[in-house]
């Protein structure tokens, strides 16, 4: 009798039996089990961060022991491994927003400039907390009820509160790539300063809005905040939270200026929303899926737990315009801490005889003001641009191919850098570039 070899050694997986699997699934869910009727002891309050961090937790373990086993594409077990997936999701906002709710304090929201805004943060998390604890709540109900369809061995309901993990704090390198070393301590809080005002726009640039018609939420949704586009939002306020971090907290700086502070509080505050819509955009787009790898059978289970209409609501009312808000509100601190940390400036400049702004000479431009990381304009004929953007630079200038002079707006030091650029004729000539601007010639190198 042929015998098939381990599929790690490249033979014939093993077929597992559907009866001899469950037996397996009871064992390996125990735990899980026990989480669920612990968590049910605590009745219709809202969950704490160590209770959504154990499930999280617990879901993960046994949802990678479903996918190990290809449950996903088992008929009998695949609705099971979908519910237990979906509430990974909302567990894991859940996890962000209980998170949110016991830093609220340390980030400073009692102190925020506009105290009507810290107010309505303040609900919004106190609400999401007690709304997303009841979704879990409902998908738990879900997945016994399916595990009971199963015949699964379920444990004994244990009394009192369940045993929790304690939270893993991640603990990573500073996000510092592409980041250079600003110079001084002014300059560092200018540069985090200049990098809260885009991150700012990228949000109020979709313009969310409170929609009243559930159609209209859900294709504004699906036109501005997919996963692909949350992950960006998300990563986006990250790393200006991580640039914060590496270069201000905990420095002197820092301690003689609240609006820095306040200014990290309005970072941290709608980061962990965006994280939130990260974790429930996931599980909406999932079983939304039309290419039949979520049956619609499981998505009418999860949307019986979860109605879509208010997962929708409560990704765009409550943490998208939460994060937006947020945002908004730390900008005149933004705006406020650049006035106070830079020097502006004029700088008028005229092109050498002979030497054109062509696309290199426009990207050495942008590198001098990405270096810096402070905002810089430059006018063209009465029209202005972002010098910080290759793009707007290249459209002003093809729009104003005669131009010679030019004048820049901004902070002192990368002004005298852009000053020295033209002069030497953004290194065409015989000397090349100078050795303070040798920075821009290792960039292309």
């Amino acid at each position: 009798m042929l015998q098939s070899e381990p599929a790690e050694r490249g033979g014939v997986e093993k077929v597992v039996r559907e009866d001899e699997f469950s037996d397996q699934l009871s064992t390996i869910a125990t735990p899980f089990f026990q989480l669920v009727f612990g968590l049910e002891a605590h009745g219709d309050v809202a969950w704490s961060k160590p209770q959504f961090h154990r499930l999280v937790h617990d879901c993960h373990h046994l949802e990678t022991f479903l996918d190990d086993y290809g449950a996903r594409s088992n008929r009998t077990y695949h609705d099971f491994t979908e519910l237990v997936a979906g509430l990974r999701g909302v567990a894991q906002g859940g996890y962000s927003i209980a998170h949110l709710a016991g830093r609220l304090d340390s980030y400073g929201f009692r102190r925020w400039p506009d105290s009507e805004l810290a107010r309505r943060t303040h609900g919004r998390v106190v609400s999401l907390r007690q709304a997303l604890s009841g979704l879990c709540r409902a998908i738990l109900t879900g997945i016994q009820r399916e595990a009971v369809e199963l015949g699964l061995s379920l444990p004994t309901p244990a009394a009192g509160k369940p045993k929790l993990l304690p939270v893993e704090v991640r603990r990573q390198l500073p996000r510092n790539l592409g980041v250079d070393d600003p110079t001084n301590e002014r300059q560092r809080i200018a540069e985090v300063a200049s990098r809260f005002l885009p991150a700012a726009d990228l949000l109020s640039g979709i313009a969310p809005e409170v929609f009243e018609d559930p159609a209209r939420r859900s294709a504004f949704l699906d036109a501005a905040c997919r996963e692909e586009h949350a992950r960006v939002y998300q990563a986006t306020v990250h790393n200006l939270q991580s640039t914060y971090d590496t270069y201000i907290r905990n420095t002197v700086l820092e301690t003689r200026d609240g609006r820095l502070p306040n200014l990290r509080g309005h970072a941290s505050a709608a980061l962990h929303l965006l994280e939130a819509v990260t974790a429930l955009i996931h599980v909406k787009e999932r079983h939304e899926s039309s290419d039949r790898t979520v049956s619609e059978q499981a998505v009418a289970k999860l949307a019986s737990c979860v109605p879509p209409e208010e997962l929708d609501r409560m990704i765009l009312d409550d943490l998208l315009i939460g994060a937006t808000e947020v945002l908004e509100g730390g900008r005149p601190i933004a705006e406020e801490l650049l006035g106070s940390y830079t020097q502006l400036g004029c700088l008028e400049v005229e092109l050498s005889k002979g030497v054109n702004l062509h696309a290199q000479a426009a990207a050495q431009i942008v590198g001098i003001v990405q270096r810096y990381g402070t905002p810089v304009e430059m006018e063209i004929d009465g029209q202005s641009c972002n010098a910080g953007s290759i793009l707007e630079l290249l459209v002003a200038v093809g729009a104003q191919p005669g131009a010679r002079k030019f004048r820049f707006r901004g902070d002192e030091r990368p002004l005298q850098d852009i000053q020295m650029l033209f002069r030497c004729a953004f290194g065409e000539g015989e000397d090349g570039l100078p050795e303070r601007l040798r920075y821009l010639k290792a960039g292309r190198e």
